[in-house]
């Protein structure tokens, strides 16, 4: 649609009105809480039991999306998109503040899409930033001190 992606970022699952959404998205991110109940909805026998990579798989052929990604926090993310399924995990990095890490996520996804990266390459620049991002104590930091984030993001990428 006008050849941007419509992400939609479903954070709380609601059972009979979150599903409506994901018809108008091209691509959804879902925490794995929102992932499982968006599967025990479908009826899945295994919503409980399966990877980041697998939920992110069974939503996105279920719902006809070009891609999803189901997020686990510290634990990295899974994705699936036409041909490709897999998942990353996290960077090792000591959190001090975590307030808004999934925004963080979700914004450089967006923007990675947008700029016609792939799914994969999107969600590894966002989880690279999502990482540095909470390494500090409020955000704000990063955005008067972007050098800050580019190095971080520079090193972990390197790593």
């Amino acid at each position: 649609m006008y050849g941007k992606p419509v992400y939609c970022d479903v954070d709380d699952w609601v059972p009979g009105q979150s599903a409506h959404l994901l018809p108008f998205a091209t691509v959804a991110q879902l925490p794995k809480r929102s992932a499982e109940a968006c599967l025990r909805e479908l009826g899945h026998p295994k919503a409980s039991s399966l990877t980041t990579a697998g939920a992110a798989s069974v939503i996105r052929q279920r719902h006809i999306l070009d891609a999803v990604i189901v997020t686990d926090g510290n634990n990295g993310f899974g994705f699936s998109r036409r041909g490709l399924t897999g998942s990353r995990e996290a960077f090792a990095v000591e959190a001090v503040d975590t307030t808004g890490a999934g925004d963080v996520f979700g914004a450089l996804v967006l923007l990675g899409l947008v700029q016609k990266h792939s799914v994969e390459r999107a969600c590894d620049l966002a989880c690279a930033v999502a990482a540095v991002s909470v390494q500090y104590d409020g955000h704000t930091h990063l955005l008067s001190h972007p050098n800050v984030l580019l190095s971080g993001v520079s090193r972990l990428v390197q790593a």
